[in-house]
């Protein structure tokens, strides 16, 4: 009887286990087929398909005025300072290098717009600023220990500083009589004395140390720079130098130049009419011969600025404010 039992137990037990495990497959392989319901979870989710949001600045991106011929990203050396024009907020900075952080600061509140131009006096005092008044191009200088601005008069079509920052050599012109000429005149203006009379409708000058003045004109689009000009105060000599007769594959064309402090040396670049063979050299003005020849790059003017001495070439690097002193020879 008791055997009889126990083998009843065992197989209700059995029977219950079949059951229910039965009772699970069925249940698992419904669960299998179901999709699944979006709801509340409390273990974090991970769905790599979905790429994160990526946040795009709208910020404008900085640009840089060289602060000596009015291009991209020169800076000027002032002792120790750095000074340049912000254009995107049409504010003068400057950089104060300490060690190997440079400690960044506006120089004056005035904001100038619309500015073709940024020419910083060789005192580092002043700057002379071309801008645009609707379709005329003007100029003015403003004075950063005042913080103020002069505009100049309207027959200023080109102004340029002189070595000691009291006067501007002006390109005068006078629309009516269609009447063009170099001038000097105080950095108001006034006080205009006639110096030389030469009709250059676009003329790029460089008032020069030691009494000299030099300028050429600005040539058309895809023409040749013929010649540039040397002229002295006070001799009243004028020597005409013809780029392409300074040396071998020397062309006039992107021609560019830049007087050295003390008035005796220029350096200047120039290609050939297929925009390659840059030649960028160091010219003597007394001698009309060739000092060095520069290491070829892709332009002058965005990279090379000369110190206050005369005895040192600034490079800076364009979208950096990286400086290589390199020796001016």
């Amino acid at each position: 009887m008791r055997k009889n039992t126990l083998l009843i137990i065992v197989f209700v037990f059995l029977l219950v286990g079949i059951v229910v495990g039965w009772i699970f497959f069925f249940r698992s392989r419904n669960s299998e087929n179901n999709e699944p319901v979006p709801g509340f979870s409390m273990l974090p989710t991970n769905n790599s398909a979905i790429s994160p949001k990526t946040e795009v600045s709208s910020a404008p991106i900085p640009q840089f005025l060289k602060l000596w011929d009015g291009e991209v990203a020169s800076p000027a050396i002032a002792s120790k300072t750095i000074v340049f024009f912000d254009k995107t907020h049409g504010v003068f900075r400057s950089l104060l290098p300490l060690l190997d952080v440079f400690k960044e600061g506006k120089l004056s509140e005035t904001v100038f717009s619309n500015t073709f131009s940024i020419v910083l006096s060789p005192n580092y005092k002043m700057s002379l600023i071309g801008l645009y008044q609707g379709q005329t191009k003007r100029f003015a200088v403003f004075d950063f220990q005042q913080n103020l601005s002069r505009l100049l008069p309207e027959f200023v079509k080109d102004a340029a500083w002189s070595s000691d920052s009291n006067q501007l050599l002006i390109n005068h012109f006078e629309p009516q009589q269609e009447t063009f000429y170099f001038s000097t005149a105080n950095i108001d203006g006034t006080k205009e004395s006639k110096i030389l009379e030469i009709r250059l409708t676009d003329a790029v000058m460089f008032y020069a140390p030691k009494s000299a003045i030099l300028f050429y004109q600005k040539p058309a689009p895809d023409l040749p720079s013929e010649r540039f000009f040397n002229f002295d105060l006070k001799t009243k000599k004028l020597t005409v130098v013809d780029p392409t007769s300074i040396g071998p594959n020397i062309g006039g064309f992107g021609f560019d130049m830049l007087p050295s402090p003390s008035g005796e040396s220029i350096i200047f670049s120039s290609t050939d009419q297929t925009g390659s063979k840059l030649s960028t050299f160091v010219f003597n003005l007394k001698t009309n011969r060739i000092v060095s020849a520069l290491i070829r790059r892709r332009s002058l003017r965005p990279r090379d600025c000369l110190s206050n001495t005369g005895k040192a070439k600034f490079r800076a690097m364009i979208h950096s404010l990286n400086l290589i002193s390199e020796p001016a020879r």
